[in-house]
């Protein structure tokens, strides 16, 4: 251990007080002083609990999430606030000093929540005040250009994904001549529901498709809950899915299509519909139709039921499709085949970068609290 450093239980080094409830009649969007719940600001209100900078802990749901409030505010009962002495410690050394115990792993229970006692249990490291105040300069200035950094590789990211969206929204809005519309249901061979009805499901088996495991038109096979043979059997009566066809969720997160691949065997939960183009159509083309503005848009203007929102067969079935020649289909294919290839790259540049410096984030929090800052 550093000359000067000590090693304490985080009881030793602060306190955590417990929020309280606020009534609805105190809560004003345009209150003066913050009001936090467990992952940070709910509400505004004119009134503060507490009139000193502290640290926000969340104490059920949110457990074990931190925030920092350097103003009077008012913690809800869902939270813990820190109190400490000013004389021996500085407010962001315990607030960054709290980021690296991950309280988070402490939560228990179905509405996670966090014992106090278990956090004052931690044991830290502490340096003197006057070294605390030296460290929070050098990671705040580093944590700032990080910040920055950050902001600048997610507006890329956004730029990147926009840059493919707009792109692909010309090809459908600047169409050239021979242009046909026609609806989903008479450009496809086949239009099957899904069994309606939950099945059973399993740790293995065969992969049943729900909404969740289409969305951005992105197929998750690894993430979809799976069914024994026999229920794979009940859930494709009607029709057993192949490669090449387009299954498409209607409820939840609805409007998203995705191509089925050569493997595995899949069936369809509640939620989603199938369809196979016809010969006139190519299914990358009628993909990304569907999953391009155009194709979002008419899912949305098709979308019922604010509690569980869906879309009724019948109105899929008329989404209304335009379409050039196969060929002028296939060669529009390939140029946005080549154009997603080229953004996913710009994309994945993007994301390792945001990786590096969450990964240079968390170094600069170890070499702090080991004391080699």
């Amino acid at each position: 251990m550093k000359i000067g450093w000590k090693e304490k239980s985080v009881g030793e080094i602060l306190q955590l007080e417990y929020g309280k409830p606020l009534d609805d009649s105190d809560r004003k969007p345009n209150g003066l002083f913050p009001v936090y719940g467990a992952n940070g600001e709910k509400d505004r209100t004119d009134k503060f609990y507490h009139d000193k900078p502290s640290i926000i802990v969340g104490r059920k749901g949110s457990a074990g999430e931190i925030n920092l409030t350097e103003n009077k505010f008012w913690p809800l009962d869902v939270t813990y606030f820190v109190t400490f002495d000013e004389q021996k410690h500085a407010l962001r050394f315990l607030y960054y000093l709290l980021t690296t115990l991950d309280l988070t792993k402490l939560a228990k229970g179905v509405k996670p929540g966090i014992n106090r006692n278990e956090v004052y249990s931690q044991i830290t490291r502490v340096p003197s005040l006057t070294e605390q105040q030296r460290i929070v300069g050098i990671l705040d200035e580093a944590f700032e250009d990080i910040a920055t950094a950050t902001a600048k590789a997610e507006k890329n990211l956004q730029n990147a994904r926009a840059l493919f969206e707009s792109h692909l929204q010309s090809v459908f809005t600047q169409r050239g001549k021979g242009w046909v519309n026609f609806s989903l249901v008479s450009a496809c061979d086949l239009f099957v529901d899904s069994a309606h009805r939950t099945p059973k499901y399993q740790d293995d088996g065969i992969p049943a498709l729900r909404p969740r495991d289409v969305v951005n038109g992105r197929l998750n096979l690894e993430g979809a809950l799976r069914v024994c043979e026999e229920e794979y059997e009940i859930q494709s009566k009607r029709y057993k899915p192949k490669p090449g066809d387009i299954v498409y969720s209607r409820e939840l997160s609805y409007g998203w299509a995705a191509l089925l691949p050569k493997s595995p065997r899949v069936c369809l939960s509640q939620g989603m519909c199938l369809f196979r183009p016809s010969s006139r159509l190519d299914a990358s083309f009628l993909l990304y139709m569907l999953n391009g503005s155009m194709g979002r848009e008419q899912a949305t203007r098709a979308a019922v039921g604010a509690a569980h929102p869906h879309i009724n067969l019948g109105d899929i079935k008329s989404y209304l499709i335009p379409t050039p020649s196969l060929e002028t289909q296939q060669q529009i294919t390939k140029q946005l085949n080549a154009f997603r290839e080229e953004t996913q790259r710009l994309e994945s540049l993007c994301q390792q970068k945001l990786a590096a410096l969450d990964e240079l984030k968390k170094s600069l929090l170890h070499q702090a609290f080991t004391g080699e800052l």
